[in-house]
């Protein structure tokens, strides 16, 4: 996903913003994401949504956080370091 996310972004972006652009937009998938699958799996175990939206909301910033931000940091890491060999 990340590697799909990066090529995306260089096509669409110049090279001064691509890094900022992709952690911003990987941040935005993560956190969608997990919020969208936290309300499914709310509405599909029935447990009342307006009880558990805070709790959603928390764990979708907490993903967003931890696997988009940091994530995200890591890769670029990594991808520049294969660049500079």
């Amino acid at each position: 996903m990340y590697h799909t996310l990066w090529n995306l972004i260089n096509k669409i972006s110049d090279k001064e913003s691509a890094a900022g652009i992709y952690l911003a937009v990987n941040i935005v998938c993560w956190t969608a994401l997990t919020v969208l699958l936290g309300i499914a799996g709310a509405v599909l175990i029935h447990i009342d949504l307006a009880k558990a939206v805070l709790n959603i909301l928390c764990a979708g910033t907490y993903a967003g956080i931890i696997f988009g931000l940091v994530g995200g940091i890591l890769y670029l890491q990594r991808r520049t370091g294969e660049d500079d060999l």
